[in-house]
């Protein structure tokens, strides 16, 4: 979930110092972990000069069901539009359920590098009034390329603006801090858990998400997904979108 999810500035709802310092202490304890991780898989990363012939995707001659490879059918490493939608149950306060609206590209650099582009639009209301939120960000992927699946770490960098259903506006620098791994349990079936940290730190909205997105490719151009996470105040957002290869 975007960090405008954390919906305070634009409910202009008062902050609550105890959550806000329990918050912080739970960014401490975990954050130093996540970076761990991070660091870990990025040399990783640099050491794996070359991708194993073996995990190199086989060409493909023909578009038909019958002949698709049995390469990955993630989303990592592929060319790809994407257009989703979340529900979100909101837990944290007014308003109870938000709309978020998304569009996503990725574009590999090379093998175990990915570049991308991403916005979020986020919108809700409660009593008579409306409040929405945008982001966009540009994200940055390395994966390994693994028999057993792909593991990896993002990186995003972006801005956030939110608007209140009494005028005010708000703006912030936002990133993401996530890891990963990409499962394939069958022939066009791929599961990914995943862990993030995002933050927009001028309007003090921070927070983690976990969850877990699956993948399914109907033909070598056209896939579908599903997911669902949850955050560190118990919001939880439902997710279903279309994916366009290319």
């Amino acid at each position: 979930m975007p960090p405008g999810m954390r919906w305070g500035p634009v409910a202009s709802r008062q902050p609550n110092q105890n959550k806000t310092m329990k918050q912080n202490i739970n960014v401490r304890s975990k954050l130093p972990l996540l970076i761990v991780l991070l660091l870990g898989l990025a040399t990783a990363v640099r050491a794996q000069t070359t991708p194993a012939p073996a995990a190199s995707p086989t060409p493909v001659t023909t578009t038909s069901d019958a002949t698709m490879d049995t390469a990955n059918h993630g989303l990592l490493g592929e060319h790809y539009y994407s257009l989703d939608y979340g529900y979100i149950h909101h837990v944290d306060g007014p308003p109870n359920v938000l709309h978020r609206y998304g569009f996503a590209a990725n574009n590999p650099l090379q093998p175990g590098f990915d570049v991308g582009l991403k916005y979020d639009y986020l919108n809700g209301s409660a009593f008579g009034r409306s409040a929405h939120a945008q982001e966009a960000s540009i994200p940055l992927t390395a994966y390994l390329l693994q028999g057993w699946g792909r593991p990896f770490l993002e990186g995003d960098a972006g801005w956030l603006w939110q608007h209140g259903g009494a005028g005010g506006h708000t703006d912030s620098f936002a990133y993401l801090l996530g890891t990963g791994v990409e499962l394939q349990l069958q022939r066009r079936i791929v599961l990914t858990p995943f862990v993030d940290y995002q933050e927009a730190p001028h309007i003090g909205n921070h927070g983690w998400n976990y969850g877990a997105k699956g993948t399914f490719r109907f033909t070598r151009e056209w896939g579908a997904s599903l997911a669902a996470q949850i955050d560190d105040d118990h919001n939880l957002e439902y997710t279903g979108g279309l994916n366009f290869h290319f």
